[in-house]
């Protein structure tokens, strides 16, 4: 009657059974993680935002390079005229545009190198909540299994106490009545295995959903030491990293300098361009192209637009109230991010002794499970005793491996909400503030 085996190896070798030869590995959800930003369709359209920005920042830089084109006419003309013109006349030149002055074109391309910035960062922060995702599911996973480990060798448990209990039954040191208990604590067992199986194929579907693998893959599974809890947090640190590296502080900073550019573009409306303006061609009633007929012709022009209906002050005032609010969402954005920094930093906290609390628990439960069967064993304990004690051993034995699991899911949530950069399995513990 005494539970002789440990449950995590026996978890270990049953995720062989179920996933092939797994080989716990520190790298392994790693591994899963790079293969999840590959594969995330999400991810790619991000990609190809990222992409478009460059082109239109290649293109705003362009606009201060010369442009040289082609230019033909011509023109047949008759009566109405004070003046004799040619009845018939062509005109072939070749244009070079080189811009001197254009403010417009200048903001141009501070904005369109801020919009890639913005892109960037976007594609940053889809990457670090994606990755905490997939960690969460991957956990979530091996939380699911570890609840059909722990119940199939319950199972055996009852098993056993069924056959002891008729044992008692036939030698005539119990009633009838041990027999159906435990038999219906068999049946009542089957149920919850048949529950926690159904959460082990979800959970593992969606974890692969995620990865962007088959539904069906087989998942290699990590022993909870690769996962050590030995290195100090603190959450000053904590702070100052996620005010420092969330891509959400850095986004609305670029926007403001975006509304920035685009008010100095609106005011630029007001003031000159100059272009140097080179033609070469020829002229004639006939098309001739000889020396004859050639001209050329240099020129610096300015375009100045004095009057727009008040057009440019109004664009202006738009752009700095976008701008005004932009500046007071930042603000409020710092205030949430200390806020969710602070109660991730707790909840790890709480975590981290739950962990504890829960290993006491079941060593405790463990030894009184043990005792407890070894009376009822040789007849000197009731069965109601025994499937109590089993029953509180059974259960801190879940609460032990759920406040594990739990630790880790709140790690990676911490990760993201701190922006912490390792994608992989850290080595931590908490140091309580001050």
């Amino acid at each position: 009657m005494r539970l002789t085996a440990v449950v995590f190896p026996l978890f270990l070798l049953l995720g062989s059974v179920l996933y092939g030869d797994a080989k716990p590995s520190e790298s392994a959800l790693e591994r899963y993680i790079e293969e999840g930003l590959r594969n995330n369709l999400s991810l790619k359209h991000q990609y190809f935002d990222l992409e478009e920005s460059i082109e239109a920042l290649r293109h705003a830089r362009r606009m201060f390079f010369p442009s040289l084109s082609l230019h033909a006419r011509y023109t047949w003309a008759s009566g109405g005229r004070q003046m004799i013109v040619p009845e018939r006349e062509h005109e072939t030149k070749v244009r070079f545009v080189q811009p001197l002055l254009n403010p417009a074109t200048i903001m141009n391309l501070k904005i369109q190198s801020r919009i890639r910035d913005v892109h960037e960062l976007e594609l940053a922060a889809y990457r670090r909540v994606l990755t905490a995702e997939m960690k969460k599911a991957y956990f979530n996973h091996l939380k699911a299994l570890s609840l059909v480990v722990i119940y199939e060798k319950s199972r055996e448990v009852l098993e056993e106490n069924l056959r002891v209990s008729q044992r008692l039954v036939d030698s005539g040191k119990a009633t009838i009545d041990v027999v159906y208990r435990a038999k219906a604590e068999i049946a009542g067992l089957e149920q919850r295995i048949t529950e926690a199986e159904k959460n082990r194929r979800i959970s593992a579907s969606f974890f692969n959903f995620l990865v962007g693998r088959p539904l069906q893959s087989s998942i290699e599974i990590i022993d909870l030491d690769d996962f050590p809890v030995d290195q100090d947090i603190r959450l000053e640190d904590s702070l100052a990293n996620a005010l420092m590296r969330r891509e959400e502080l850095a986004l609305l900073g670029k926007n403001i300098e975006i509304q920035e550019k685009t008010i100095w573009m609106a005011r630029s409306a007001n003031l000159p361009q100059v272009s140097a303006v080179l033609d070469y061609g020829f002229q004639g009633e006939e098309y001739n192209f000889t020396l004859d007929d050639d001209f050329w012709s240099a020129s610096i022009v300015l375009e100045w637009d004095l009057f727009d209906s008040f057009r440019t002050p109004s664009k202006t005032r738009q752009a700095t109230i976008a701008k005004k609010r932009l500046e007071a969402r930042l603000e409020e954005l710092k205030k949430q991010i200390v806020l969710e920094t602070e109660e991730a930093y707790q909840d790890l906290l709480v975590a981290r002794k739950s962990i504890r609390t829960s290993q006491e628990e079941f060593s405790s439960f463990k030894k009184i499970f043990e005792i407890v069967a070894k009376k009822y064993e040789q007849g000197i304990s009731s069965q109601m005793e025994y499937m109590e004690a089993q029953t509180k051993h059974t259960n801190s034995e879940i609460g032990r491996l759920i406040a594990q699991y739990d630790y880790f899911i709140k790690h990676a949530h911490f990760e993201t909400v701190t922006a912490m950069s390792a994608a992989g399995p850290k080595k931590i513990a908490l140091k309580p503030k001050g």
